[in-house]
């Protein structure tokens, strides 16, 4: 007896699927923000939402993370910028705030596990919040504090905010926001960790789907 074959269309559908689970961010390990590719000065944005930095540096990686419009980026005056910093952990590039108390990161579908970081504070100390709402909102799920770091680790070869910390916190739940504060220009941030994205509903959609043909080509076999 011979068994029917499986439409193109439904091939097609099944290929559609297949590579929007390959394209899901949370299919890879943790992803980490550099900062890299944007300029000196330049609001990050969303640039981390496959979209563009305030001057136009861009499109980035399509994490679904986006920054508030005071998170600027600096880049070391060894490499071409006007940044006062050295021994940066992956160079040339930091994020800080140049005015207010801090800046929210947001993770649209969220983030589980554990955030990480470096930050450098010369002269005044900082801290980190994690939330599980969006822009600073909902239940608090961590939060570190930021002591001075000093400015006596040397330079590369120069830079007044020279010595880095690395510091992390595992929570449980889904978080969607970060708020980094501190005193404005005091402080700096590099090597942002987000330990697992939580899929899009988009993905989810298509993984149902695709099991759902599957085994409705199992059962026509």
């Amino acid at each position: 007896m011979s068994e029917r074959k499986p439409s193109l269309s439904l091939l097609a559908f099944l290929s559609v699927a297949a590579l929007g689970l390959l394209a899901a961010p949370a299919a890879a390990g943790p992803i980490v923000l550099d900062f890299e590719g944007l300029l000196s000065g330049e609001p990050i944005l969303d640039f981390y939402d496959g979209g563009l930095g305030g001057f136009g540096s861009g499109p980035g990686p399509d994490y679904n993370v986006q920054f508030g419009a005071q998170s600027l980026v600096s880049i070391d005056a060894d490499a071409g910028g006007a940044g006062n910093f050295a021994n940066e952990p992956s160079p040339s590039s930091v994020a800080f705030f140049a005015q207010g108390p801090g800046v929210i990161m947001n993770v649209l579908p969220g983030f589980t596990t554990a955030l990480s970081l470096y930050y450098a504070a010369a002269n005044v100390g900082g801290s980190v919040t994690v939330w599980s709402g969006l822009d600073g909102t909902g239940i608090q799920l961590a939060a570190l504090n930021l002591p001075v770091t000093g400015t006596t680790c040397g330079g590369d070869p120069a830079g007044l905010f020279n010595c880095w910390a690395h510091v992390a916190v595992n929570f449980s739940g889904i978080a969607r926001s970060v708020n980094f504060s501190g005193s404005a220009d005091q402080i700096a941030f590099d090597d942002i960790s987000l330990e697992k994205l939580v899929p899009e509903p988009g993905t989810f959609a298509l993984l149902g789907g695709g099991l759902a043909a599957l085994l409705w080509l199992r059962r026509r076999s």
